[in-house]
C-alpha cells in the first residue's frame, strides 16, 4: 500500500475496483459506502458516502478531506453477489499546504 500526499480540506476523487475470485471485474449487490478513518483505524472522520458505479466492478466518490494534518486511510466497503462483506483500504497523508 502507498501513501498519498494531500491538502487539507481538498475534495478529491477516489477509485475502487472489485474483482470476484477469478479475477475479473464484477459489481457488489450495492454500491459500496466510502469511509474516511483516523491512523488508528477506529475512528470515523465525517459521514459514510455511498459510491457511485462507473463501470462493471468500479466505484468512484468524492471524499472532502479532513482539516487536520495526520495520516488517514479511504476505506470502500460493500457486500459481494454472494453476501461475502468486502472492505479495501488506502493509506493517505494530510498536510497542510499554501500551495499544491
Amino acid at each position: 500500500m502507498t501513501a498519498a500526499f494531500y491538502q487539507t480540506g481538498d475534495t478529491i476523487q477516489v477509485t475502487d475496483k472489485f474483482y470476484n475470485f477469478s479475477g475479473v471485474l464484477t459489481d457488489l449487490s450495492a454500491p459500496p459506502s466510502v469511509k474516511v478513518w483516523k491512523a488508528d483505524k477506529t475512528t470515523q472522520v465525517g459521514t459514510a458516502i455511498t459510491a457511485t458505479k462507473t463501470t462493471t466492478g468500479t466505484y468512484q466518490a468524492a471524499v472532502t478531506l479532513p482539516t487536520t494534518e495526520g495520516i488517514y486511510y479511504i476505506e470502500f466497503s460493500g457486500t459481494a453477489a454472494d453476501a461475502t462483506l468486502i472492505r479495501h483500504a488506502e493509506a493517505f497523508i494530510v498536510k497542510f499546504s499554501a500551495s499544491t
